[in-house]
């Protein structure tokens, strides 16, 4: 088991083979099983992507930063 879930869905992450997957899948109580999602880097510019330079503040100062 790799993580468990608590707060907003009760469930867990782990890796599985197909057929453990398969098993899973048709036990009681188990309602859905979800592949893992990757995803690939597309830019790596993103700060000039939205129009932003080097210079610019993302966040502005504050006295709450510390």
């Amino acid at each position: 088991m790799i993580y468990t879930y608590t707060k907003m869905v009760h469930g867990f992450s782990t890796r599985l083979t197909g057929e453990e997957a398969r098993l899973l899948e048709n036990q009681l109580g188990i309602l859905s099983l979800l592949p893992e999602a990757k995803y690939e880097l597309h830019t790596i510019r993103a700060p000039e992507l939205f129009g932003l330079d080097q210079s610019t503040d993302l966040v502005p100062e504050s006295d709450l930063v510390g």
